[in-house]
């Protein structure tokens, strides 16, 4: 079932923020017209790279605003890779799925931007997918 909220067509997929496809160096994506508000963000993995021991990837969710489009703003970040570059956790797990809430308080794009650190050879492939949060009350 398609999906349209607040003049934003989501489709039965929701919006690709980041298509499926291999990082290994920094990459910042091509900014989507989300509009301010709540949004589900979906972030799914289907390899990440962690054999050297020193492999760092930080994936970054920016905004922009229609009075400056080519400054960012960051809104949040998720981090991914070796456990102890992650201040102790685990490893990130070959393959996975995460879900969280973004907040995006401007008026235009959401971009994904990622940094990568350390000896990658294969890297970190995922996709990012954006979903509406209908908030009654929401402005």
């Amino acid at each position: 079932m398609a999906v349209a909220v607040n003049g934003i067509d989501y489709g039965s997929g929701g919006v690709a923020l980041k298509a499926t496809g291999l990082v290994a160096a920094d990459t910042a994506e091509t900014a989507v017209f989300l509009g301010r508000g709540w949004h589900a963000v979906r972030i799914a993995w289907s390899a990440c790279e962690v054999a050297t021991g020193d492999e760092f990837y930080n994936v970054q969710f920016q905004a922009n605003t229609v009075a400056a489009t080519t400054t960012y703003l960051d809104l949040t970040n998720v981090a991914f890779g070796k456990g102890t570059l992650l201040g102790g956790a685990a490893d990130t797990a070959g393959t996975g799925e995460m879900w969280l809430a973004i907040w995006n308080p401007y008026d235009n794009g959401v971009r994904v931007n990622t940094w990568v650190t350390g000896t990658i050879a294969t890297g970190f492939n995922f996709t990012v997918d954006a979903y509406p949060i209908n908030v009654i009350g929401a402005f």
